[in-house]
């Protein structure tokens, strides 16, 4: 914690655990590459490392812990593992210069504010058995211009994507999907969908909803 002059570190296979703020304020740190065995990327393990531009890890971590990069402006893009299952609060919060985010098929859950504030943000592909969104994952994300809601989804977050005049929600989702959401999100999908018909952008529909493609009886049936 707060190394200030500690620029590359390179963990030996041994290491099975590291514990949270582990690297926390190393601000000259630039690069780490995490050995396999290491099941969690802990809270705040690298937060406000400014420089650290690469970060590799293995196969095999299930969780990436809250603040875990947050505050990592200098971060470009992060490969997420196979195995992967949960992205907790915060974890890439104000990471300004993130530009592209694929997340793994495994990850059911995407809890609030993960990439609050990621300033360039511009691509993020969510992946199939996706379930949870929390409130304000992408909010404050500018340039994030579009994102397909997979059809597992079904718990959204408030202000999941801020603000609604700029992001492009596209789903594919059928009248199922819409059902089993809880009531906070049933709300949330109706105001996206209303947003998106008053500024007369165009949505797609993956799987129509009962196959209409007109968004008005669409807005009817929901």
């Amino acid at each position: 914690w707060g190394c200030n002059s500690l620029e590359t570190i390179v963990l030996p296979k041994s290491v099975t655990m590291i514990g949270p703020r582990a690297f926390e304020q190393c601000i000259s740190l630039e690069s780490v590459t995490i050995p396999v065995g290491v099941e969690t990327i802990n809270w705040s393990m690298f937060l406000g490392c400014v420089s650290l531009t690469s970060v590799i890890l293995p196969e095999g971590v299930a969780l990436i812990d809250n603040g875990a990069f947050e505050q990592c402006e200098s971060l470009v893009s992060i490969i997420l593992p196979k195995g992967l299952t949960t992205i907790c609060v915060a974890a890439f919060m104000t990471c300004e210069s993130l530009v592209t985010m694929t997340i793994p098929d495994g990850v059911t859950t995407i809890e609030r504010s993960a990439f609050c504030n990621c300033d360039s943000l511009s691509s993020v592909i969510l992946p199939r058995g996706l379930t949870t969104i929390g409130g304000g994952v992408f909010r404050n994300c500018p340039s994030l211009s579009s994102v397909v809601l997979p059809e597992s989804v079904t718990t959204i977050g408030e202000d999941a994507f801020d603000p609604l005049t700029t992001v492009l929600v596209r789903m594919s989702w059928s009248l199922e999907n819409f059902k089993r959401c809880d009531r906070t999100s049933r709300e949330w999908v109706r105001t996206v969908l209303l947003c998106l018909c008053r500024l007369e952008i165009p949505i797609v529909v993956q799987r129509t909803i009962l196959g209409f493609l007109d968004l008005t009886r669409v807005l009817e049936e929901i």
